[in-house]
């Protein structure tokens, strides 16, 4: 069901005061820090993706839809509930994507609300750490999920830096179909500049989807990382040594 004409017109006031009254961070640091995301949670961005971090001694940070566990999907299968556990005990973080996947654009707030708390109730191990599905929301939707979120992550390129927005934090796709010569350049400058630099992808296969990469592009990737010096946190981790949000996890985590 769409919105009203009536509530658009208060969505547009209310998202014009939050937007003036919303606090941005400095999230620099020394030698800057790289946070690993995987969207949806395809079953190869554990068993391949996760277990090259691992490698490095690093863990990342899955964001999951119950509604789509054990799913096909354009990515490749997506993980089941055992290997969402499996992922927990292997020292991964499970951040909330929704419960079914859902475009908050196009929905309303009482749909976003719901598909955020249902989420939480279904997989009970997400700290409340949040990526928009497709990437993109606007200032309605950040201002809907700000009680129920600690960050909320958006697909806006670049770097975090001194001007940082937990609502709407910056990330960067790997993805094979685009090359990751421009990654490796960011994750320089990122270093120099001491800023938060977040990766995030799909699948990790031979032959990738669009939205994913391959496991020797990732490598590489890694492998950059490792020669920036940067320290590598989940983003969870980044939250709580930045002071972003006031509440570590919901679901007992």
């Amino acid at each position: 069901m769409g919105r009203s004409k009536l509530i658009r017109i208060v969505d547009r006031i209310l998202d014009r005061k939050h937007a003036l009254s919303r606090p941005h961070a400095d999230v620099r640091s020394d030698c800057g820090v790289v946070s690993f995301t995987f969207d949806d949670f395809p079953a190869s961005a554990l068993h391949s993706g996760g277990t090259i971090l691992e490698e490095a001694g690093w863990h990342g940070t899955y964001y999951s839809c119950a509604g789509l566990l054990g799913s096909e999907s354009s990515v490749g299968r997506i993980a089941t509930y055992d290997e969402l556990l499996e992922c927990l005990s292997r020292g991964h973080e499970i951040a909330n994507h929704t419960l079914s996947h859902c475009d908050c654009r196009e929905a309303s707030g009482q749909q976003i609300v719901a598909e955020l708390r249902d989420n939480e109730s279904a997989l009970g191990h997400l700290t409340r750490n949040f990526a928009f599905p497709y990437g993109a929301a606007n200032v309605r939707e950040q201002r809907l999920v700000q009680p129920l979120v600690t960050t909320a992550r958006s697909v806006l390129h670049g770097v975090n830096g001194a001007d940082t927005d937990r609502l709407n934090l910056r990330a960067n796709p790997i993805y094979s179909s685009k090359g990751i010569a421009p990654l490796v350049e960011m994750i320089r400058a990122a270093a120099e500049n001491g800023g938060w630099l977040i990766l995030y992808t799909h699948d990790v296969v031979v032959d990738p989807s669009p939205f994913g990469c391959s496991p020797d592009e990732f490598r590489a990737i890694v492998a950059a990382v490792a020669a920036s010096g940067m320290d590598v946190a989940t983003v969870e981790q980044a939250r709580l040594r930045f002071y972003l949000g006031d509440a570590t996890a919901a679901g007992g985590v």
